[in-house]
């Protein structure tokens, strides 16, 4: 490991536009599409094309953490963080009216299906889910964007503890989360350990998950240290083979067990720092047009998330069966490229843009 001497400009924390962050939300989106357009195949253990959807999914579990580590990232280094007005007034409304909107459309979609097949409509089964939006999350793929709420709500704390850290106990903390990784990681390998619970790591789970990628994003992105992309490419490929093959030993039974594709496993968070810094290192080798669409991409990085869940419940509709290989290669080009073209749609308008995809209206170009 060595101090990385080729940061250049578009990767600095000024205020600058960072191009590795636009390269790690386009993995990052196409990780989520991928993982939830192919858990209907992946229920179905057996075959070959089960196999190779289960290395892909392997990797693209990375998808989460790495989603919260840009956040980390971005949140902790703006000197807006520290005001709780900014938070209230800004940053969290951005976060939750595009979320109400499209959990609203998620569980009004299925309730318009069985009216328009004439099965009725249950008013009262309708207005209980809309309500129950704000206790959980209206579908499971919106799990995460729930979890950012409260990191959200103590980002002005997070922001002062991070910016009083010195590198020291920024370094103990992180030994802190490794060692409860390894605990939870020695859980999934030898189930029988689970008996013999340390209620010491029991009480330093805090430091795993979501809040402990959101660290990790902040740390690396400010770190000036350099690992060889051959070493960090060699990781990746081992990794994300290794938990393949852990995933597929354990789901002979007939059942996919996904124990070892979990965000709070050492596998997981080794994969994410790999990738992380591997677009950290390597953005800049990319030509002036493939940023451009990395930036593209990006920016409708947050619609995609929030607009996919109802584009897949209406699947069903026009044919597809995600179950079946051919149903899942149609959506897995099909859904992308819709939830794309409504983000960019919706972008043109100005009363729409802001509050169903969070972006500011720059008006027609």
């Amino acid at each position: 490991m060595k101090v990385d001497k080729t940061q250049q400009k578009t990767f600095s924390v000024s205020g600058e536009h960072i191009a590795y962050f636009d390269i790690l939300r386009t993995i990052s989106m196409f990780g989520v599409l991928f993982m939830h357009l192919s858990s209907a195949r992946l229920a179905k253990p057996g075959d070959i094309g089960w196999g190779l959807l289960v290395v892909f999914d392997s990797f693209f579990f990375i998808a989460v953490p790495i989603f919260f580590m840009i956040s980390g990232a971005l949140i902790l280094q703006s000197d807006a963080t520290k005001q709780p007005h900014y938070l209230l007034l800004h940053r969290l409304p951005r976060l939750l009216i595009p979320l109400a909107i499209w959990s609203i459309a998620t569980n009004t979609i299925p309730f318009l299906a069985d009216w328009v097949h004439g099965r009725g409509l249950d008013l009262q089964a309708y207005l209980t889910a809309l309500v129950s939006i704000v206790a959980h999350e209206a579908a499971p793929p919106y799990w995460f964007l729930y979890y950012l709420i409260p990191i959200y709500l103590l980002s002005p704390a997070l922001k002062a503890a991070a910016d009083g850290l010195s590198e020291t106990a920024w370094k103990y903390l992180g030994i802190l989360a490794l060692l409860v990784c390894i605990y939870k990681t020695l859980w999934t390998i030898f189930p029988s350990l689970q008996s013999l619970r340390i209620e010491i790591f029991e009480r330093l789970f805090l430091f795993s998950g979501c809040l402990c990628y959101f660290f990790f994003g902040f740390y690396l992105h400010r770190s000036k240290y350099h690992v060889s992309n051959r070493i960090l490419t060699a990781i990746v490929l081992v990794d994300t083979v290794f938990i393949s093959a852990a995933t597929w030993l354990r789901s002979t039974g007939g059942s996919l067990d996904q124990s070892f594709q979990n965000y709070n496993l050492l596998f997981t968070l080794i994969l994410a720092v790999s990738v992380f810094l591997l677009a950290k290192q390597n953005a800049h080798r990319f030509s002036p047009r493939i940023k451009r669409i990395f930036a593209w991409l990006a920016t409708y990085s947050f619609g995609v998330y929030l607009s996919h869940v109802p584009v897949i419940l209406l699947l069903p509709s026009i044919g597809i069966d995600l179950s079946t290989g051919t149903g899942f290669l149609i959506s897995l080009l099909l859904v992308p490229a819709t939830c794309l073209l409504l983000c960019w749609g919706i972008s043109q308008i100005r009363f729409l843009c802001w509050p169903l995809i969070g972006l500011r209206w720059k008006g027609k170009k």
